[in-house]
C-alpha cells in the first residue's frame, strides 16, 4: 500500500512548506504532491529552502496527473491528516481500512487559538473549535477524501480526522485573500484569541486542547507576535499606499493629457518645423508617463478583481455545502430523469424559446431542466414566465426547475449543481447548454447516445497546440484538447472528488478549460459531438466571452506549463 498527498497551496501558504513536508513524511506517506496554484514565488521559494534530504518523496508542481495504486488524500495550505490515537501513524490507520474500499470521507476539525501577525502557529492554534459551523467557515468542506481503486461509495474511516489551521496570520490572511484594506483581517481578528476569551471558550466546552501539531513548530519559521501598535502600522500603510498611488498617478495622467493636446496644437500648426521633431519627442515622454499612470490604475483594477474573484470563490464553496432549492418547479422531476443543467446571466428574451427547447425534445428517457439563475435583477420576471409556460410540459415526463443564486458565480456553477445531484446518489450523464444556443428536439438523444463513462462528447471541442487559441478543428468523435460546456454531456462522477472545486480563483469564470484540464488528468476522454447547434452570436453585455479572452490563454499557460 502507498499513500499520496495532494497537497494544493495558494499565496500565504508558504509559511507551512516545510513542516507539512516534515509532517508527512514522519506519518508514512510515500510521496507528497505540492500543486502551487500561488501568483508568487514565495511557496515555490519556501520549497527549495527545505534541506534535499527533508523533501525526498515530495515534488513542487503547477499541475498534477493523478496517476499510480494506493491511497490518494487530498489536501489545501494548512490541513494536516493525523491518526486519531495518539501513537499511531497515519500509514498505520489506512492500514487498517479493509480492502476493497475504494473511498473514504474523514472529518475536518479546525484550529485556532491565539492570533499573530505572521508564523504557521503551530505553538499558538492549539485547541480544537467545536462551535457550531465552525468547519465549514468561510465556505471550506467539513470533510476530506481519501481514494484509491475500489467502491467508491463514501465509507466511515474510524480513526483518521484532519486538523485544519486555516487562518494562521495577519499576514496569511491578507496573501491569500488578496486585500489591502481591513476587510480579511477584520474577520480574523474577530476570533478568540486572546487568553482570557479562550480560558472562557475552553471552560464552556467550545474549545479544546490539541496539541499534536505543536511539535511542528520546531520547523523553522517563528511567529511573530500580534502587537496592536504593530497591526495598526501594517493596515495604514497597505491602505495609505494605494491612495497615495492614485493621488500621485492622476495628476500625471491628466498633466501628460493637456501636454498632449497643446503639442497636437503646435503641430497642427506647423509653426516651426522643429514643432513636428518636438511632439515626436515629447510625445515618447507623454507616453512614458500615460503608461505608469495606466499601470497605477491597472494595479488597483487587479486588486478590486482579486477582491471579486475570491469573493466568488467562497461563494461557491457555500453553496457547495447547501442543497439546491428552487424557487419554481414546473413538473415532477422523475427519478430517472437526465439533468439538463443550464446558466442564465443576462439574456431574459431567451426565456421562453429555452424552455420550449427542452419540453419538445423527443426521446424516451424525461428530462429535468435545471435552470441556475447569476442575474438576480431578472429573477421575478423568470418566475412568471416560468408559471405561463407550464402548459408546455403537459403530456410530457419533463420537468423544469429554477434556482436563485445568491452571487452570480458564473459557468462553474452547472458543476455546483451537479455535484448536489451527485451527492444525492444520481449518478450517469448530465448536459449542459448555454442560454445562447438553439437546438432541435433531437438535442438530447443525440447527446446520451455518445454518453460513456469517465467521458465528455461536447459540441465546441479543438485541438489545441501550444495555446488556448491556436486551434483546430475537429471531426464527430475525435479527440479534443480543449471541451466547452455549451452542448456538452458529462459523466456526473467527474465531480465526485471535491478537489475538482479547487480551481484557483482568479480563473473561477473559465470551468470550461478547467473541466478539460481535469478529466485529461484524470484519464478521461474528451472528444468531438456530432451534435447540432445554433450560437445566438450578438454583441451584447450579457456575453463575457470578448472579456475572458487574454484570460484563457493566461490560464492554458498555467494549466500546461510541465507539459
Amino acid at each position: 500500500m502507498t499513500l499520496t498527498v495532494v497537497l494544493r497551496l495558494t499565496d500565504g501558504d508558504d509559511d507551512i512548506v516545510a513542516a507539512s513536508v516534515l509532517h508527512y513524511r514522519s506519518e508514512g506517506v510515500d510521496r507528497v504532491i505540492i500543486v502551487d496554484g500561488s501568483a508568487s514565488a514565495a511557496v515555490s521559494t519556501a520549497f527549495e529552502a527545505v534541506d534535499p534530504d527533508d523533501r525526498a518523496g515530495a515534488v513542487l508542481t503547477r499541475s498534477w496527473d493523478p496517476e499510480g495504486d494506493g491511497w490518494r488524500l487530498d489536501a489545501q495550505g494548512g490541513e494536516f491528516w493525523v491518526a486519531t490515537t495518539t501513537g499511531v501513524r497515519l500509514v498505520d490507520a489506512f492500514e487498517r481500512i479493509e480492502r476493497g474500499i475504494g473511498r473514504i470521507d474523514v472529518p475536518v476539525v479546525p484550529m485556532t487559538g491565539q492570533r499573530a501577525l505572521s508564523g504557521p502557529g503551530f505553538a499558538r492554534l492549539t485547541f480544537r473549535d467545536l462551535r457550531p459551523g465552525a468547519a465549514i467557515a468561510g465556505g471550506r468542506p467539513a470533510t476530506r477524501t481519501a481514494l484509491r481503486a475500489g467502491d467508491e461509495s463514501p465509507a466511515e474511516a474510524p480513526g483518521i480526522e484532519v486538523l485544519r489551521l486555516a487562518d494562521r496570520s495577519v499576514e496569511q490572511v491578507r496573501a491569500r485573500d488578496g486585500l489591502s484594506d481591513t476587510v480579511g483581517v477584520a474577520r480574523y481578528l474577530a476570533e478568540p484569541g486572546t487568553d482570557d476569551v479562550i480560558a472562557a471558550a475552553v471552560t464552556a466546552g467550545s474549545l479544546r486542547a490539541e496539541n499534536r501539531l505543536a511539535p511542528l513548530a520546531a520547523a523553522g519559521i517563528a511567529d511573530v507576535a500580534l502587537t496592536a501598535d504593530a497591526e495598526a502600522v501594517a493596515l495604514r500603510a497597505g491602505l495609505a499606499g494605494a491612495l497615495d498611488r492614485i493621488d500621485v498617478l492622476e495628476p500625471v495622467a491628466a498633466q501628460a493629457s493637456a501636454a498632449e493636446a497643446e503639442l497636437r496644437r503646435l503641430a497642427g500648426r506647423r509653426a516651426v518645423r522643429v514643432a513636428d521633431s518636438t511632439v515626436r519627442i515629447a510625445g515618447a515622454t507623454i507616453g512614458r508617463a500615460r503608461r505608469a499612470a495606466a499601470s497605477g490604475r491597472r494595479t488597483l483594477a487587479e486588486r478590486r478583481r482579486a477582491r471579486a474573484d475570491q469573493r466568488r470563490a467562497s461563494a461557491v464553496q457555500r453553496l457547495l455545502t447547501q442543497p439546491l432549492r428552487p424557487a419554481v418547479v414546473v413538473g415532477a422531476p422523475a427519478a430517472d430523469a437526465v439533468p439538463v443543467i443550464m446558466c442564465l446571466w443576462n439574456r431574459p428574451a431567451r426565456f421562453d424559446a429555452i424552455v420550449r427547447m427542452i419540453a419538445g425534445q423527443q426521446l424516451d428517457r424525461p428530462l429535468r431542466l435545471i435552470l441556475w439563475n447569476n442575474g438576480p435583477a431578472h429573477q421575478a420576471e423568470y418566475e412568471r414566465r416560468l408559471a405561463a409556460l407550464a402548459e408546455s410540459f403537459e403530456g410530457t415526463a419533463h420537468a423544469v426547475e429554477l434556482i436563485r443564486s445568491p452571487a452570480n458565480i458564473g459557468g462553474v456553477a452547472r458543476f455546483v449543481v451537479a455535484r448536489r445531484l451527485w451527492l444525492d446518489g444520481l449518478r450517469g450523464p448530465f448536459i449542459m447548454l448555454d442560454d445562447d444556443q438553439l437546438v432541435g428536439p433531437d438535442f438530447a438523444a443525440t447527446m446520451l447516445a455518445e454518453y460513456e463513462p469517465r467521458t465528455i462528447a461536447a459540441w465546441w471541442a479543438f485541438g489545441n497546440h501550444g495555446s488556448h487559441w491556436k486551434r483546430s478543428e475537429l471531426e464527430p468523435g475525435e479527440p479534443a484538447d480543449y471541451a466547452g460546456t455549451g452542448g456538452a454531456i458529462v459523466d456526473l462522477d467527474l465531480v465526485a472528488d471535491p478537489s475538482f472545486f479547487e480551481l484557483p480563483p482568479r480563473f473561477l469564470m473559465l470551468e470550461d478549460q478547467w473541466m478539460t484540464f481535469v478529466a485529461v488528468s484524470r484519464g478521461w476522454r474528451v472528444r468531438k459531438s456530432a451534435v447540432a447547434i445554433d450560437q445566438v452570436m450578438q454583441e451584447e453585455s450579457g456575453n463575457q466571452y470578448h472579456a475572458l479572452r487574454a484570460l484563457k490563454d493566461e490560464f492554458y499557460a498555467y494549466l500546461y506549463a510541465d507539459r
